[in-house]
């Protein structure tokens, strides 16, 4: 998060903490069975990241997206399949937040990456 930030405000990012509003969360996916072979059954998928991303008021769409591309390419970890949508609604913070796919932490709080989590409304 801190590369998007740095590549949408710039210098405020540093100087004024201005940060886009996202909710991150943490998750390890799930191998479909038919996709395995006998003595893969029970592994488990790949770790990858939900977020729901405010647009800046400023931004369009598109530029934020091809922004979060090159962001992400930068990333050592980072795996080139990214998936970007309109209109983050309560359904996909819910689908963000499932149970399923989080036993891998103690507590359900600990899927939620706390150092890129950002909601001025909420902290207002």
């Amino acid at each position: 998060m801190n590369l998007l930030n740095r590549a949408v405000y710039g210098a405020a990012f540093r100087r004024h903490s201005k940060r886009l509003r996202v909710l991150p969360v943490l998750e390890k996916g799930e191998v479909r069975a038919r996709a395995l072979r006998s003595w893969e059954h029970g592994t488990s998928g790949r770790w990858h990241i939900h977020c729901a991303i405010e647009l800046p008021s400023y931004f369009d769409g598109m530029a934020l997206e091809n922004l979060i591309r090159d962001c992400w390419a930068k990333v050592e970890w980072g795996y080139g399949r990214i998936l970007v949508r309109a209109g983050a609604n309560a359904g996909w913070i819910n689908y963000m937040l499932k149970g399923r796919q989080k036993s891998e932490f103690d507590g359900f709080v600990d899927c939620i990456i706390i150092e890129s989590l950002h909601n001025p409304i909420a902290d207002a």
